[in-house]
């Protein structure tokens, strides 16, 4: 069963749509720490809430590799992520 066209739905039952392709989104370790970049896209709705899903299949940069630092800092902005 498909949904309707054209988005996610907000919780005020507005669709949201997409407000950019392809932002990037750093996981924190539980210490704040840089983890890991990913690629996503920010939706929004009407009603002001935004969220970021469609992430890609995994990480594009992870805090090991050493060009990690200098990917991170030509990305801007950057969307911190939390696992708790």
């Amino acid at each position: 069963m498909n949904g309707p066209p054209g988005g996610v739905l907000c919780g005020c039952g507005r669709m949201m749509r997409v407000k950019k392709n392809s932002v990037t989104v750093e996981e924190l370790m539980d210490d704040g720490e840089p983890y890991k970049l990913w690629d996503a896209d920010l939706y929004a709705c009407e009603c002001g809430v935004e969220i970021i899903t469609g992430f890609g299949r995994g990480p594009f940069a992870e805090h090991y590799e050493p060009d990690y630092v200098a990917q991170r800092a030509r990305l801007s902005p950057i969307y911190p992520a939390r696992r708790s």
